[in-house]
């Protein structure tokens, strides 16, 4: 009898590739330039990426009680949604970080 390999790994799908602007209130670095504004699709997210969001986020030792209240989660999602690694969304201010937020939340 095969047995499937856990998936832990985010895809990407083919999705309808509808492009938001994000503007940052303050300007962050990544990868040695300067950005104010970023480019994100929603329509990324899927069930699966919700999973395995979670499980990537148990792994570094954060707990998600609920997908729809939990802003760790929903900034995650937004770094997916964005091709951003999640620890440059970490770099946000407070009142970018809570508009990223906000995004997927209203989102999902």
């Amino acid at each position: 009898m095969k047995t499937k390999e856990k998936e832990t790994e985010l895809e990407v799908i083919d999705v309808v590739d509808i492009k938001e602007k994000f503007e940052l209130t303050n300007p962050i670095e990544v990868d040695g330039k300067e950005v104010t504004e970023i480019e994100y699709n929603l329509n990324r997210i899927t069930g699966k990426t919700i999973r395995i969001a979670i499980q990537q986020l148990g792994r570094m030792e954060v707990g998600v009680p609920n997908i729809e209240f939990s802003p760790i989660l929903h900034a995650f999602l937004f770094a997916f949604a964005a091709d951003l690694d999640f620890h440059i969304v970490e770099k946000f201010n407070m009142k970018d970080y809570r508009r990223a937020v906000e995004i997927v939340s209203n989102f999902i």
